[in-house]
């Protein structure tokens, strides 16, 4: 084969390649796909406001409310009434709101979606019918995506809870996955028990969100 021809070979292989890139929208230098989050992991932080948390606890012969006993695992015929009243302590969250930002790979970025109303709240009851002592801690807010981005099959979307105490000591630390769809609103709850006898070591907590692989809308 003359060098004219080789020559000719390669220009046509070439030019297969580029038609395929065109078509895939994808270039094997990166190996993602241009309407495809950026390959290294995004993250963004919160935790709780520097504020003192408000702090509950059920009077003496007062009634739980029934509608809050399905969250605490108790039969409504067993637990209007506690010997050892529930407590809870609530913070609320910094910054407010958090507001989550995708970076694409083909440039430009886009909010993601963001938590709005965040608080965080530790909570501890005693089952009256096991004499059971149980304690949660719970990260609750409204989720509002910007209809710009979504989660998709085989993406890694995590939501890292820890629990602090005094001096930033962690109590507990959750991971839980979360997914996000193009018009997602409503409630945002990350929720996980830990040892009751920590309860009143709880100063307050931080939380990080890590996500990759998003797609637009």
């Amino acid at each position: 084969m003359s060098e004219h021809e080789i020559g000719r070979e390669i220009h046509d292989l070439r030019s297969r390649l580029e038609r395929l890139e065109a078509s895939s929208g994808t270039k094997p230098s990166c190996g993602c796909a241009a309407d495809r989050g950026a390959s290294h992991f995004h993250q963004s932080s919160g935790g709780v406001a520097e504020t003192k948390p408000v702090e509950w606890k059920l009077e003496k012969g007062a009634r739980f409310p029934p509608f809050l006993l399905s969250y605490l695992r108790i039969p409504l015929a067993e637990g209007l009434h506690f010997d050892a009243p529930p407590q809870s302590k609530t913070w609320g969250c910094t910054p407010e709101p958090l507001i989550l930002i995708v970076n694409w790979s083909g440039g430009g970025s886009d909010e993601f979606f963001r938590l709005v109303n965040q608080t965080f709240s530790v909570i501890k009851w005693t089952n009256p019918n096991t004499g059971i002592a149980t304690a949660a801690a719970t990260y609750s807010a409204t989720i509002i995506a910007s209809g710009r981005a979504k989660t998709v099959p085989g993406s890694v979307a995590n939501f890292q809870l820890v629990v602090r105490a005094t001096g930033g000591t962690p109590i507990l630390i959750y991971t839980n996955p979360f997914s996000v769809t193009c018009d997602e609103n409503g409630l945002f709850d990350v929720s996980h028990q830990f040892d009751p006898g920590q309860f009143d070591l709880v100063s307050g907590a931080t939380w990080s969100l890590s996500y990759n692989g998003i797609s637009r809308c």
